[in-house]
């Protein structure tokens, strides 16, 4: 359980649980997979004892590619996520397309099945498919 272990307090604060999965379901559907990134900046900040990490990705996903900026905070020797950001043209198609969970091609966010394999949308399917 990454929220748990690898986030900050504040972050935690700021983002419940359930926001953090649907954050991961919407980068899944309409991104894919993160294929490769590459590090564009890199910042690391001390103040009044609290020590951040500051790291921007160029990330390339199945779906497209996206600007990927994470925040880090160092808490008893241990770097835990305060902050996340995906800059994607992609996150911003509400009600456009997503990719099907089968075959990974496009399909309308509200197809209760996918055009390109026939499938179920995650949404509609039963467990265990």
């Amino acid at each position: 359980d990454t929220y748990a272990s690898l986030s900050a307090p504040d972050f935690q604060k700021a983002t419940s649980k359930e926001a953090y999965a649907k954050l991961g379901r919407v980068f899944r559907e309409r991104l894919g997979p993160l294929g490769s990134k590459s590090l564009q900046g890199f910042n690391v900040r001390s103040m009044n004892g609290v020590v951040t990490a500051q790291a921007a990705y160029q990330g390339t996903f199945k779906q497209g590619t996206g600007v990927i900026s994470v925040t880090y905070v160092k808490q008893n020797g241990v770097w835990l996520l305060l902050g996340l950001h995906v800059n994607s043209p992609l996150l911003l198609e509400e009600g456009k397309k997503a990719a099907c969970a089968d075959c990974g091609k496009p399909r309308p966010l509200d197809a209760k099945f996918c055009p390109n394999c026939g499938v179920k949308s995650a949404a509609e399917a039963p467990a265990g498919k």
